[in-house]
């Protein structure tokens, strides 16, 4: 009778064991999956922290195009002012100073078509969402009533998250208007590059 009670108690606890094994086993794993996860947002923790800290600027990657970039602290010094140009006039040479025009590259621009330039474009949590301003200057040598653009946004993955086009009025030649989008629904943490257009580019 107590050899019968022993081996039940030994069944128990080699059962107790294996069960013990088993959920160590499951703890394991989703530790380790914990700590994948922790470094995932540990990342984008560090990439919302430079977001918030220096805004966002558009980076080359075409028209209008941008990754979420933190914005440099030195502004770049950009020569502006005059040219000497050496001109023949007969037997003597005769210097003339020529104002020299400053592109809009210079100026801290980059192109989005048509003749209109962006620059000084961020990305700021809005809630549960994003907000993207910045500057928006028309270079297209005519004055527009209505200029329209568009707003893209891409996940990681290059999948297009969100589209949203705006307009501005009375849009005159060598005008810098602002704007202010609210992207719905993501955050800066989703975002990974985005795009912004002339609408007839669209």
């Amino acid at each position: 009778m107590v050899t019968d009670k022993l081996g039940e108690q030994e069944k128990k606890i080699t059962t107790f064991e294996n069960s013990l094994k088993t959920r160590m086993s499951s703890i394991d794993a989703t530790m380790k999956s914990f700590e994948g996860q922790s470094k995932i947002v540990s990342d984008l923790e560090m990439r919302l922290k430079k977001i918030e800290k220096g805004g966002v600027v558009v980076s080359g990657m075409g028209m209008g195009t941008g990754t979420a970039e933190a914005l440099s602290t030195k502004p770049e010094q950009v020569p502006a002012g005059t040219e000497t140009v050496k001109v023949a006039a007969g037997t003597e040479t005769t210097e003339v100073a020529k104002e020299r025009v400053v592109t809009p590259e210079e100026e801290g621009y980059k192109e989005i078509g048509d003749g209109f330039y962006i620059r000084n474009v961020t990305l700021s949590l809005f809630g549960s969402s994003s907000q993207i301003k910045g500057e928006i200057k028309n270079f297209s040598e005519r004055d527009r009533s209505i200029a329209s653009f568009v707003v893209k946004v891409y996940n990681v993955s290059e999948m297009l998250l969100f589209t949203q086009d705006f307009s501005i009025k009375t849009f005159k030649n060598g005008e810098v208007r602002t704007f202010n989008e609210i992207i719905s629904g993501y955050t800066p943490i989703e975002i990974a590059r985005y795009e912004i257009i002339t609408k007839r580019r669209y």
